[in-house]
């Protein structure tokens, strides 16, 4: 929780995606400050919504998107046997 923010809020951002997915991950990270409310080397699991092979924005986790924060995580947090496998398995869903 950032300092000047209300206990019980949460800090949302949103960043346009101009050509780089990842960019535009790391810019909504900053945008957060994310690394002062997680502590590096702390267990960190993400919860995407997977769905159907029909994307639908707002309802499914793109698998781009979800890589590439899987990439600006991991030398932050803890456990990266998980998100490499995780990673492995957005890499198989785009092979399919």
């Amino acid at each position: 929780m950032k300092a000047d923010q209300e206990p019980g809020t949460s800090t949302v951002a949103v960043e346009p995606i101009q050509g780089d997915v990842r960019r535009a991950v790391r810019n909504a990270l900053a945008a957060v400050d994310w690394k002062t409310v997680i502590p590096r080397g702390a267990p960190v699991s993400l919860k995407v919504n997977l769905g159907w092979d029909l994307f639908i924005p707002g309802s499914i986790t793109s698998s781009l998107v979800a890589e590439c924060l899987i990439l600006e995580l991991r030398e932050h947090v803890r456990s990266e046997e998980h998100t490499s496998e995780l990673q492995s398995q957005f890499r198989i869903s785009y092979a399919v």
